[in-house]
Formats: C-alpha cells, sequence, structure tokens
C-alpha cells in the first residue's frame, strides 16, 4: 500500500513539474518580442459599384495602379513573427467600400498604418502581430466616376481592318472613363463571309478598364461589299485635347495668346476613303487630336503638332495634311488662380 502511494505522489510531482515547466515555457514565449521588418504589398479591391474605380498615385498625381509595395515593421513574440510572416504578410487586401465610404471621386491622403489597422491577424483570426511603422508612412489613391455613356460600334477584321458594315444597334450603353472608346466587333474570315448581305449575330466588345473586365454587348452586323473610294471635306475640324485619363481634372492646357489664330489655321479637312471610313471619321466629332503626356508636366513650353483623329483600321488618308504646330504649357488646377486662360479641357 505504501509503494503505490509513494508511486502516485511521485507521478502528481512529475505531472506537475511538466504543466509548471510548460507554463514557464509559454510565459517567456509570449514575454519576449521582437520587431521585424517585412515587405508587404498593398492591393485595392474592385468596389462594389460598377461606376467606381480606384488605384493608388504618386506626389504628382501619376497612376501606380491597384498595388502599392510597402515596408512595416511588426512587433510581436518571436514564434508569431515567423508564423505570420509566413502565413500572411506578403499581400494586403484593402476594401475600397470600407476606406474612402463616401465613394467621392478625388484623391486621398491616408496612413498606411490607418489603412491597415495596427493589429495584423492570421489566416485563422487567432494570432496578431502589431504593426508600429511603416516605410512610406503615407501614401495616395484616387476613386475614379465612370460615366455611362452611348458609344460607337465598329467592325474590324483579324487584321484590325475597319469594315464596312451596318451594324445594329449602332452604339451600346457602357461605363467609359472618356470619349476616345468604341465597341469593337472582330470578324474571321468565316464571319465575314457569313455576314454579307446577310444579318450575324456576335458580340461587341468594350476594353477593360484598370480591374473592371470587359463589357460585352449583343449585336448584328451586315458587311457591305464592293465600295468604291469617295472624297470628303470636313470644314472647321474641331480639335481636341487629349491627356491621360489620370491627368484629367488636375491639369489644364494653357496656350499662348495667338492660339485662337493657331488653331484658325486649321479650316477645312480634305481625305478619301471608303464610305464606311470616312463616315467614321466626320461621326467621331473630333477630326485633330493634340495629345498630352506625362513628361509635359515638368515642361515650362511645348510646341507640338496635332494630329489626325482616323478611327482605328479606317481604309482613308488624309489629302490635305498639315503640320502647324500649337504652343502650350500645363499647369496643375489647383495651383491656377483661375482657368480663364485655359484653352480648353479634355
Amino acid at each position: 500500500m505504501g509503494n503505490k502511494t509513494s508511486f502516485v505522489g511521485k507521478l502528481k510531482t512529475f505531472l506537475l513539474v511538466v504543466i509548471l515547466s510548460f507554463l514557464i515555457w509559454a510565459f517567456a514565449e509570449r514575454a519576449v518580442t521582437t520587431e521585424e521588418t517585412v515587405s508587404v504589398t498593398l492591393k485595392l479591391l474592385p468596389s462594389a459599384s460598377e461606376d467606381i474605380l480606384a488605384q493608388f498615385i504618386d506626389e504628382k498625381g501619376l497612376p501606380i495602379y491597384n498595388s502599392y509595395p510597402v515596408k512595416l515593421t511588426v512587433e510581436g513574440s518571436t514564434s508569431r513573427v515567423h508564423a505570420l510572416t509566413e502565413d500572411y504578410l506578403s499581400e494586403i487586401k484593402l476594401d475600397i467600400d470600407k476606406i474612402a465610404p463616401d465613394g467621392q471621386p478625388k484623391e486621398y491622403a491616408r496612413a498606411v498604418l490607418d489603412l491597415i489597422g495596427e493589429k495584423l491577424s492570421a489566416k485563422d483570426g487567432k494570432s496578431y502581430l502589431k504593426a508600429i511603422d511603416s516605410e512610406p508612412k503615407n501614401l495616395k489613391f484616387e476613386i475614379i466616376k465612370l460615366v455611362k455613356k452611348e458609344v460607337p460600334v465598329r467592325v474590324y477584321d483579324q487584321e484590325n481592318k475597319l469594315l464596312p458594315a451596318k451594324v445594329t444597334p449602332e452604339t451600346v450603353l457602357a461605363y467609359v472613363r472618356n470619349d476616345q472608346v468604341i465597341a469593337k466587333v472582330e470578324l474571321d474570315n468565316k464571319q465575314r463571309l457569313q455576314s454579307i448581305g446577310t444579318a450575324l449575330k456576335t458580340q461587341a466588345v468594350v476594353a477593360p478598364i484598370l480591374d473592371r473586365p470587359a463589357q460585352i454587348f449583343d449585336v448584328e452586323v451586315i458587311l457591305i461589299s464592293n465600295q468604291g473610294l469617295e472624297k470628303q471635306t470636313i470644314p472647321k475640324p474641331r480639335l481636341a485635347i487629349v491627356m491621360p485619363v489620370h491627368m484629367i481634372g488636375k491639369y489644364m492646357v494653357v496656350f499662348g495668346e495667338n492660339h485662337e489664330a493657331e488653331l484658325g489655321v486649321y479650316d477645312d479637312i480634305s481625305c478619301q476613303g471608303t464610305a464606311e471610313s470616312l463616315k467614321a471619321y466626320k461621326d467621331s466629332d473630333k477630326h485633330l487630336l493634340l495629345e498630352i503626356f506625362d513628361k509635359d508636366i515638368d515642361q515650362t513650353s511645348i510646341i507640338r503638332a496635332p494630329s489626325y483623329n482616323i478611327p482605328e483600321g479606317a481604309d482613308m488618308k488624309i489629302t490635305n495634311p498639315k503640320e502647324d504646330t500649337l504652343t502650350f504649357s500645363i499647369k496643375r488646377l489647383d495651383q491656377l488662380p483661375t482657368a480663364a486662360n485655359s484653352g480648353g479641357t479634355p
């Protein structure tokens, strides 16, 4: 009986030592914290609203799109740091509808730690690390509001040549960022043969915008054959300013004092081509394009000739081309006291 009592006592002592040792180890493990700097990619998730886009931007307002690399300094126990950095800290997804709930189209400046929150949870939701610093400390992003408008449907072959065709409907209602957009129908050789004089059911596609998928529409196409070349004159053609979309609403084109005289040299445009190509050019309502580039922001004065806005794949040519130049500069809107000197906006 005594031996049994002695054995039970030793077993209890052994178990107590094991439990105490484990508790001491666990306490020590949690008590000893460490800091580590890790590389992380912040990613903006698409908005639930069809008409909202979001992207990171730099100090000049130029796009970095929807991914932004940062370095985070995290703090926690050694085991948590190693476990969570392997399990979690490679990409952090940001819900644009939560970090900018008002959804207003403008620029936002936020602290990185405010965006991601102080506690970074692992996938199991139980363990976490504390973010104590970041590089950069702040970042900027913008919300862009898409516009729903009618865009023309154009038909092309596989070599990207514009084809003469009757399309039903002639336009489709799509979300766009600017007016230099078409809904494109591409026909292979078999479809071209099928659609000559006979309605072919197919699809027109508006290209993807950032993280938004392509917009697809059902249309009917009848190709028109045996078209000869025609001539056309466009009196008083319209000149359009075309900026990169990320500059629209932030920068303005400012012309010299004689810009009206300079624009006046474009009295008419003479062109020759197929009826479908000439119609597409005339209907575009933007016959000349003055293109603006990111590099123009840092220039004090720019001299550039407008280009002819011939539709992609059109079978036509300008028969009286000109190379007259315009002189202008680019100014940031928030640095101008008035927009009165602007020669136009996109």
